[in-house]
C-alpha cells in the first residue's frame, strides 16, 4: 500500500520491501504530479528498474 498526500506519504512494510527505493521515488513524484492534474489522468509509469506500472483513473483511487 502506498498513500501520497501533499505533505504525507505512507507505505506499508510489504511495499517498502518489494519496491526498489529508486522506483518508489518515481512513483511518489508521479502520484504528486497526478494529484495536480485533472482527475481522469490515465497513463503508464516507467520505473527506473524497467517495470511498467499501468495507470489508474484518479477517480477510481478516490473511491
Amino acid at each position: 500500500m502506498l498513500a501520497v498526500g501533499p505533505r504525507l506519504v505512507m507505505a506499508n512494510p510489504a511495499m517498502q520491501a518489494l519496491v526498489d527505493p529508486g522506483d518508489r521515488e518515481v512513483l511518489l513524484e508521479h502520484m504528486r504530479f497526478v494529484m495536480q492534474r485533472h482527475p481522469t489522468v490515465d497513463e503508464t509509469v516507467d520505473l527506473p528498474s524497467g517495470v511498467q506500472v499501468p495507470g489508474a483513473r484518479l477517480d477510481d483511487l478516490r473511491g
